[in-house]
């Protein structure tokens, strides 16, 4: 996935193309998907998109969860455009943590990039689509405030704590934090992740923004 501040600051930016009128349960919405994490909901259920075809009038925190689906898509497609040489050599064991690692920098990166404090209230909301344990769900946006919120900027280390949170193992963390390192030492290619979400919007406007005006 891509963390948190991404996918927020991904539906602040759109917002307007869905016009949202309750942005508290649109801001919700966009972090919904990845609830999965705890509540061990398959992510083809929570990352679906065909939920949302048919004409379905969507609630404003469905068209977060949607610009969530959307939002991954948008940027998967920028790593793979931009970092191929990076992850596309590689095999899944290789290739994971790069992918990761390249989600958490710009994460650090989009956090700088808009307010929010300004919305981290709004993680108090939540809905249950499938289910599943409602605790697991408010824990899940617990530790998402905790990550970010009061902070001037967020580091490295937050975005490990995460992880740690959602169940990844110390194997993991220690390769993610290994190759986060490798890439650090790349003034370049930081700068160039750093500009992934400008790239992002850009797919967006090219490949989806018609399709999303069409949940107005």
């Amino acid at each position: 996935m891509s963390l948190e501040a991404t996918h927020i600051r991904f539906a602040l930016a759109i917002k307007e193309d869905l016009r949202v009128l309750d942005l508290e349960k649109y801001v919700a919405g966009a972090i919904y998907p990845d609830t999965r994490y705890l509540t061990g909901v398959n992510r083809a259920l929570t990352h679906d998109f065909g939920y949302f075809t048919g004409g379905k009038k969507l609630t404003d925190f469905e068209k977060g969860w949607l610009v969530h689906i959307v939002g991954d898509k948008v940027f998967y497609e920028v790593i793979d455009d931009k970092f191929s040489e990076l992850v596309l050599s590689e095999g899944y064991q290789e290739r994971w943590p790069i992918i990761s690692a390249i989600k958490i920098i710009q994460d650090i990166a989009d956090f700088l990039s808009f307010d929010f404090q300004s919305v981290s209230d709004y993680l108090d909301y939540y809905e249950i689509h499938f289910h599943e344990d409602e605790r697991r769900v408010v824990e899940y946006n617990g530790i998402i405030r905790k990550m970010y919120e009061g902070k001037e900027k967020v580091i490295v280390e937050d975005a490990l704590w995460m992880w740690k949170k959602l169940g990844m193992t110390s194997a993991e963390l220690a390769l993610l934090k290994k190759k986060l390192i490798e890439l650090y030492e790349d003034e370049k290619l930081i700068a160039d992740i750093g500009r992934n979400f400008e790239d992002g919007l850009k797919i967006y406007e090219r490949k989806y923004r018609e399709l999303m005006e069409g949940y107005k």
